[in-house]
Formats: structure tokens, C-alpha cells, sequence
């Protein structure tokens, strides 16, 4: 098969047929040279310095993980909403590290009815004002908090992510803070490589409609569902009882409700 280019531009099913045939595509010595390698980088670039690693969950932060342990890094935490899917909190609950810190922003139901922009965006410009209400606010606490010299993120190139000026290599934010993308030059064989060779289970997020396309996420920023009605569905087939919940402070989830029953 063919190797995976940018994320934007795979279906679900090019994700799902890499992940089935991952063993076809990279060899375990492939991986091991690649996760040797940036052990070693972590260990350069940490040293003597007091870091932590944010961990999401998603494929990539899964990684990053097992190479901060390696290179002795064990200090970590995750950014949640008051938003998860219960699916996601529970496996969260059986597969995290084992320090893992909780940072919560506190984006609920009531905050939801209020900003109902959030809702199932269709629109990246949307997007692009979550993330600094929730991951990169949880990510400045943490850090201030802990009063830490240095962060290191699972971002990669290849998922357009922001790496810095430096594509990839230790930056500065405009606050102040220190960043390090130790994965940043990791291909997507390489990831779903380490994953597979090292036993780890995916979180339930990726086995939903479409999850490899949309990656961990709290459930109101479900990406490309079309319509609100059209997302509350795909909720309502993950979870039925997220939209009962919402459906106490949310009109469109109130009425897809009585639309279900009737």
C-alpha cells in the first residue's frame, strides 16, 4: 500500500487500512531505530531541566508516552471539558499513566447552550478558537502551576500541525513557554508501527463513525456532521444518554429527542 500522506487528505478508510496491515508496511527494527533515536533525543534535549509531557490519549500522545518513560520523564497530565465521551473518561481511567495529572477547563453543558457555535462545527475558523479555550489554556495552567522549564507535545508535521519556527525543534511561545515536539518528523507508519509493536490499545474514539479521521475530541466538536440534527445522530448512535443529558439545556438535542421517541 501505498504510504500515507497529510491527514486532511485520507478517508477513514485509508487509516483503517494502514492500522490492519501496519506489520506489512514497517518492519519492528524500523521502529525500534526510529524510537532509539529519539529516546536520545529526549534525554539531550530534557536534561536537567524540570519537564512534563501533556497526554491526550489520541495515537501520537500514546507514543510520546512510552519515549518519555524511556527516557526517564514520567511527570504528565491531560486537558479535559466537562464534555467527554463517558466511553472516552472510562478507558482513560483504565490505560493512563500511571502519574497522570487532570487539568480541567470546565467547558459544561450550560457553557455549551451558551456558545452553541462550538456545536458540531463545520467550519475550521471555529475550530481554531477551541483549542486556545481548552487545550492550550489546560497546557499555560499546567505549566505556570508546575512552574516548568520545558513541555514537550505530541505534535507531528504530517498532521499540519504548528510546530514552531523551527519545524519542530525547541521553541518559545509568545508567553514564555518552552515547547518540544519529540515526534515531529514521525510518519504515521511509524506511529501506528510503535503502537502495534508495543501492544497498545487504541481508545474507543477511533472505532466510532469516522474516528480515525477525527481523532480524540470532546463530543460538541465533532467535526463534518453536516447538520446539527445530523450530528445529535451520531452522538445518539455512540451514546444516547450524552443527548439526554444535553437535551435538558440544549433546544436542537431537546427536539431530536422527542423526534427518537415519537
Amino acid at each position: 500500500m501505498k504510504k500515507l500522506g497529510r491527514k486532511q487528505t485520507l478517508t477513514n478508510e485509508d487509516w483503517l487500512e494502514l492500522v490492519n496491515n501496519i506489520d506489512r508496511v514497517i518492519t519492528r527494527p524500523e521502529v525500534e531505530e526510529k524510537t532509539a533515536k529519539t529516546i536520545e533525543q529526549i534525554k539531550q534535549v530534557t536534561a536537567d531541566r524540570r519537564v512534563a509531557y501533556s497526554w491526550s490519549g489520541g495515537k501520537d500522545s500514546l507514543v510520546l508516552d512510552k519515549l518519555c518513560q524511556a527516557a526517564g520523564i514520567t511527570q504528565c497530565f491531560i486537558v479535559l471539558t466537562e464534555l467527554e465521551y463517558p466511553a472516552f473518561i472510562e478507558w482513560i481511567r483504565q490505560h493512563r499513566p500511571a502519574a497522570l495529572e487532570y487539568v480541567h477547563t470546565g467547558q459544561d453543558l450550560a457553557w455549551l447552550s451558551r456558545n452553541l457555535h462550538f456545536l458540531f462545527p463545520n467550519d475550521n475558523k471555529i475550530l481554531a478558537k477551541w483549542w486556545p479555550l481548552v487545550q492550550w489554556a489546560g497546557q499555560r495552567k499546567y505549566y505556570e502551576a508546575q512552574k516548568l522549564d520545558l513541555l514537550l507535545l505530541g505534535r507531528r508535521r504530517i498532521e499540519g500541525n504548528y510546530l514552531g519556527p523551527n519545524a519542530g525543534a525547541e521553541y518559545t511561545t509568545k508567553d514564555g513557554r518552552n515547547i518540544y515536539n519529540p515526534v515531529a518528523d514521525w510518519s504515521h507508519e511509524e506511529i501506528y508501527g510503535f503502537i502495534h509493536y508495543n501492544g497498545l490499545k487504541l481508545p474507543p474514539i477511533y472505532y466510532f463513525k469516522n474516528g480515525f479521521r477525527r481523532g480524540t475530541h470532546p463530543w460538541p466538536i465533532r467535526k463534518w456532521t453536516g447538520t446539527v440534527a445530523d450530528g445529535w445522530q451520531e452522538i445518539h448512535d455512540i451514546d444516547p444518554t450524552i443527548v439526554q443529558s444535553a437535551a435538558h439545556h440544549i433546544e436542537s438535542a431537546r427536539r431530536f429527542i422527542e423526534g427518537v421517541a415519537a
